[in-house]
C-alpha cells in the first residue's frame, strides 16, 4: 500500500463516524413535535424586544432562557416546520463534537485522540439519541456545548470566555438547578 493510499484510508476512517452520524440523524431528525415541544415553542415566541427580555425574568419552574432564545430563533427561521428544529439539534450535536475535539487538543493530546473522543461521544446512540431527536432535548445539547466550551477556555487559561460560557450554561440549566436545590 502506498503512502498516498494509507493517508486516504486514515482520512476516510476519521470522517466515517461523522458521516454515519449525519446520515442517521439527518434522516430521522425533525419529523414532528412531541410532548412538551408544543408548549415550549409556543412560550418561546418573540413578537417584540420585551418578549426576548422576558425570557430572563420568568418566575416559572421552567427557567431556561438560552433554550427559549434558540427556539425563538428557530421559529423566526423555519416557522413551525419541525425539520428546521431537528436539524438545529443535529448541528448542535456536531458543535458539541467539535468542542470535545477542541478540549482534547487543549489537553495536548493528538489529533487522532481528539477525533476519537468526538466520534465516541457522537456515536453514543443510547445517550445522544433522545437529545437530538426530541426537540426539547436541546437542553442537553446546549448544556454539553457550554460545559465543554467552559472546560476548553479554562484549560487554555482564557478566564473571561470561561466565565461567559459558564454563565450561559447556568442560563441553559435554569430550573434544573433550582429544582434540585429545592427538592
Amino acid at each position: 500500500m502506498t503512502m498516498g493510499s494509507q493517508r486516504l484510508l486514515v482520512r476516510a476512517a476519521c470522517v466515517a463516524p461523522f458521516l454515519i452520524f449525519a446520515v442517521v440523524y439527518g434522516m430521522t431528525a425533525g419529523h414532528g413535535f412531541i410532548n412538551d415541544d408544543f408548549i415550549w415553542i409556543r412560550e418561546s415566541r418573540v413578537v417584540s424586544w420585551t418578549d426576548l427580555v422576558a425570557f430572563f425574568h420568568r418566575e416559572s419552574s421552567f427557567y431556561r432562557p438560552v433554550v427559549s432564545i434558540s427556539f425563538a430563533l428557530n421559529e423566526w427561521m423555519f416557522g413551525l416546520n419541525p425539520l428546521g428544529y431537528g436539524l438545529t439539534n443535529v448541528l448542535l450535536a456536531f458543535l458539541c463534537g467539535g468542542a470535545i475535539y477542541a478540549l482534547v487538543i487543549a489537553l495536548r493530546c493528538s489529533r487522532g485522540a481528539a477525533i476519537f473522543a468526538a466520534a465516541l461521544w457522537m456515536l453514543n446512540f443510547h445517550g445522544l439519541r433522545m437529545a437530538v431527536l426530541w426537540t426539547s432535548g436541546r437542553t442537553s445539547l446546549l448544556v454539553t456545548l457550554m460545559a465543554t466550551l467552559t472546560a476548553v477556555a479554562l484549560v487554555r487559561g482564557w478566564l473571561w470566555p470561561a466565565l461567559v460560557f459558564l454563565v450561559a450554561q447556568r442560563r441553559v440549566m435554569g430550573g434544573l438547578t433550582e429544582g434540585a436545590v429545592k427538592g
